[in-house]
């Protein structure tokens, strides 16, 4: 068996328990049942990397801000909440960091919805602007162009 195949099974056992628990907080949502598995999968990896010692969890949404805002709120926003409040029931004192790439003027409602703790800032969002729509006492990061 190659090297790559030991991981992918290691991977796969790790977060087998903890995909089963998540089944059924996401199963009763409204998601699409491709969403409801990537949603299943994500809380699980998140429980199994707590359970492995992570101090902080970061959801990375490379894509939303090419959505049209009502996308955004169904895509992104529904989906990151799913997760946030899934992953607060089994471990409420690890932060979590929400990051919608290209944002934008939706940062506010995502931060909000979400409850996150801290939000990533891609190069394009404005800092004084981030600042007025973030709530007081979320975390900013990032905004750094390499």
């Amino acid at each position: 068996m190659r090297h790559e195949d030991r991981i992918l099974l290691l991977v796969l056992a790790a977060a087998a328990v903890p995909a089963v628990v998540a089944l059924p907080l996401v199963w009763t949502g409204g998601f699409a049942l491709k969403t409801q598995v990537t949603l299943t999968l994500a809380i699980g990896c998140g429980v199994a990397g707590f359970a492995a010692g992570a101090q902080a969890v970061m959801l990375f949404d490379t894509w939303a801000g090419l959505l049209s805002p009502a996308q955004f709120h169904r895509h992104v926003i529904d989906p990151a909440q799913t997760i946030v409040d899934a992953l607060r029931q089994s471990h409420p004192e690890v932060p979590i960091i929400g990051f919608p790439r290209l944002a934008g003027l939706l940062i506010g409602d995502y931060t909000t919805a979400t409850r996150v703790d801290g939000i990533g800032l891609d190069t394009s969002m404005d800092l004084a602007l981030a600042a007025k729509w973030i709530p007081a006492g979320v975390a900013l990061q990032g905004n750094l162009d390499p």
